[in-house]
């Protein structure tokens, strides 16, 4: 994870303050990167917190996948996609998922990349402007979307949206 990708989601928990239930962060797994980098538990402060990926390893609680959580309709307060959608095959399917697993009024909070190198764990498909994330997280609702300059070596787009309350998806 990028310490761009990490403020961003530190600056976004604190704007929302309070979630209407837990926390489920999908590809939590910490492969090869500093746990006080990826470590986001510190970021949601008394929270229920769910680290979950398709591999088991430091970071990951429960082994989930995206596309079948296996959790029930509004299970979750909060989703937290950080640097993994590029490397989702199915980014749309996947984000239906996160809308039927949210809590009325919960929040996804996504970080991705524009501009990066292939890294290909376990794959890497796609890259997203600022726009093809808006069109991704409409799946849970209007988003909120930021970038670092597109002119960079290295650049992040992130994003927010919230499901209305009440929205059956």
């Amino acid at each position: 994870m990028r310490q761009a990708a990490r403020d961003y989601i530190a600056r976004t928990a604190a704007r929302i303050g309070a979630w209407p239930g837990p926390v489920y962060e999908f590809g939590s797994a910490w492969v090869g990167q500093r746990p006080e980098l990826v470590d986001l538990r510190p970021l949601f402060p008394g929270s229920e917190y769910h680290g979950c990926d398709i591999s088991r390893g430091p970071g990951v609680d429960e082994f989930r996948d995206i596309y079948r959580t296996g959790l029930p309709r509004g299970a979750a307060g909060v989703v937290v996609i950080a640097e993994i959608i590029e490397h989702l095959e199915r980014p749309r399917d996947a984000l239906r998922e996160v809308a039927r697993i949210l809590a009325p009024d919960g929040w996804v909070i996504a970080t991705t990349l524009f501009r990066f190198p292939i890294h290909e764990y376990p794959g890497d498909f796609w890259r997203f402007t600022p726009t093809g994330l808006a069109s991704v997280l409409r799946a849970v609702g209007p988003a909120e979307i930021e970038h670092d300059p597109l002119d960079r070596e290295q650049c992040g787009v992130y994003g927010t949206a919230r499901k209305k309350g009440g929205a059956r998806c």
